[in-house]
């Protein structure tokens, strides 16, 4: 049965940086085939992130192949039953929620370690911190 996806990647801050919708997860889908399907879409084959599906008895919940095996959300069908008609199966949607993890963690600390010696070393420099808190290294205006 093919059922409608809808993937919404979100940065470290929550906040929304893309939405799609897809049918190319099934029954047979497992966690590295969505892992597969970020990474593309976002071009970054790298990309650490968490994934997350909207349960409907526990609200969004971790999306690993634990949950896949025991709930297949993918393969599920919903059943509609009326008193009028007999019941046919509704194509069900899925909500995925992808949150990118800081992947420049490691990154920013040795800039960070570097920059400290480079600072010391010459005089003219200093750090701030900008408005997303990054740290950023400023040329010193008195010379």
């Amino acid at each position: 049965m093919v059922v409608d996806t809808q993937v919404e990647i979100f940065s470290q801050n929550n906040k929304l940086l893309r939405r799609y919708m897809t049918t190319k997860f099934n029954k047979e889908t497992r966690k590295n085939n969505l892992d597969d399907y970020i990474r593309k879409k976002l071009e970054n084959s790298e990309l650490q992130f968490d994934a997350y599906i909207l349960d409907s008895r526990g609200g969004y919940v971790t999306l690993d192949d634990d949950y896949l095996e025991e709930y297949n959300p993918f393969g599920a069908e919903i059943m509609a039953s009326t008193t009028v008609q007999p019941t046919t199966p509704l194509k069900p949607l899925i909500k995925l929620k992808i949150v990118l993890k800081d992947t420049q963690g490691i990154s920013r600390t040795c800039f960070f370690y570097i920059l400290m010696n480079l600072s010391i070393i010459d005089h003219n420099f200093h750090f701030v911190l900008d408005q997303q808190h990054d740290l950023v290294l400023k040329r010193s205006l008195f010379l």
